[in-house]
């Protein structure tokens, strides 16, 4: 898979899946078509391979904050059923989990 980062994990029992994207491009709209497209499709092929795992976009939380809040973007999110984990860069923590 071509994540910039892909990890499997647990949290608690619940079998997860993070793919971790930065958002460094100059353009965010680019750049979450291209995360949100990625996303769509490995949660395809997991659901596949493995279907009791979730995928979560990991969205890094200065991101989150300034480009995720948009009325539009969370409304996507909520659509499609995008999972969040929102992440704090520089403590490497979990700040919060959205859509579960």
């Amino acid at each position: 898979m071509g994540a910039e980062k892909f990890i499997a994990a647990e949290r608690g029992t619940e079998k997860i899946a993070l793919e971790v994207k930065s958002f460094l491009g100059s353009s965010f709209v680019y750049e979450f078509n291209t995360a949100f497209g990625q996303y769509s499709i490995y949660k395809f092929f997991l659901h596949q391979k493995e279907p009791e795992r979730n995928l979560f976009l990991a969205v890094p939380e200065i991101t989150f904050e300034k480009e995720f809040s948009s009325p539009d973007i969370e409304e996507i999110c909520k659509e499609f059923g995008v999972l969040i984990c929102v992440f704090n860069v520089e403590n490497e923590i979990v700040v919060k989990w959205i859509g579960r």
